[in-house]
């Protein structure tokens, strides 16, 4: 209509622009254009100073940015497999215009919930902690907790802290590091298990795995195209290093395995 603007189209605009100033001021930026977006708003891309006239590009991952009133978001089918099909891990940056602030979720939990069910048929994403019990996201559990913020910061964070911009950068990567492994391996039902708080390094814990298959047999083979390449790397290895021991270390273990399997089917 002439002459109007819609109030929240406009208010959405605003927080979206100044998400997209405060993540320029710590990471190279490239917004997608209102015509091309599908559910990105931006590309951003790590950097850190490479020397004193120059920054050196990293890791990139997706960004969708939201103003702070809305507290989640909610993908229905194709949408779903729109988001496990994404190569780089996926952000949602939450906007406060009257605070002036910025808050960076890292979407960890959405690969938690794709190990245990890929088929779900909706997912909300929830920008808070997930309830303390919570191992795995329940297969039958489309609600998924992606807080807390790995990062929030303001112009004044970036006034009061100087070396704000390497915080970011080591923070942002490990967690874009941990989401990629994800990416890889959600599929076979292994995830790694950490903790975060906000503007905290994160801390990693032990693996995850599950198997969600109803038939434990179905996927065998998914697995083992995964492990090929690690598998022949690891044995020219060993070869090229005459370490036997490493091999006979490994064999026992499978074989301690092998033994304990037996006793537990014995005992079924």
């Amino acid at each position: 209509m002439p002459a109007t603007r819609g109030i929240n189209l406009r208010s959405g605009d605003l927080a979206e622009q100044l998400g997209l100033f405060l993540l320029q001021t710590v990471s190279l930026t490239a917004p997608v254009p209102r015509t091309e977006d599908v559910g990105i708003d931006v590309i951003s891309t790590l950097i850190r100073k490479f020397d004193q006239y120059s920054y050196i590009a990293a890791n990139s991952f997706f960004v969708s940015i939201k103003s702070s009133s809305i507290e989640n978001v909610t993908y229905e089918g194709h949408e779903v497999q729109w988001l496990a099909n994404l190569e780089l891990p996926f952000f949602i940056a939450s906007v406060d215009r009257k605070e002036g602030s910025i808050e960076l979720f890292c979407a960890h939990h959405l690969y938690n919930a794709f190990a245990t069910n890929s088929k779900r048929e909706s997912i909300t994403l929830h920008l808070t902690a997930p309830p303390q019990d919570q191992d795995f996201v329940p297969a039958d559990d489309n609600n998924i907790h992606i807080g807390p913020s790995i990062m929030k910061w303001t112009l004044d964070t970036l006034n009061k802290e100087p070396d704000f911009q390497t915080k970011f950068f080591d923070i942002v990567k490990s967690h874009i590091d941990v989401a990629m492994n994800s990416i890889q391996t959600y599929s076979i039902g292994f995830i790694e298990n950490f903790a975060w708080e906000t503007n905290k390094p994160l801390k990693k814990g032990l693996y995850k795995t599950i198997c969600a298959d109803e038939d434990p047999i179905k996927g065998f083979n998914d697995v083992d195209n995964k492990m090929a390449p690690y598998f022949a790397m690891w044995l020219d290895k060993i070869l090229r290093s005459k370490n036997i021991g490493r091999l006979d270390e490994t064999i026992s273990l499978l074989q301690r395995n092998k033994e304990l399997m037996e006793l537990i089917n014995k005992r079924e």
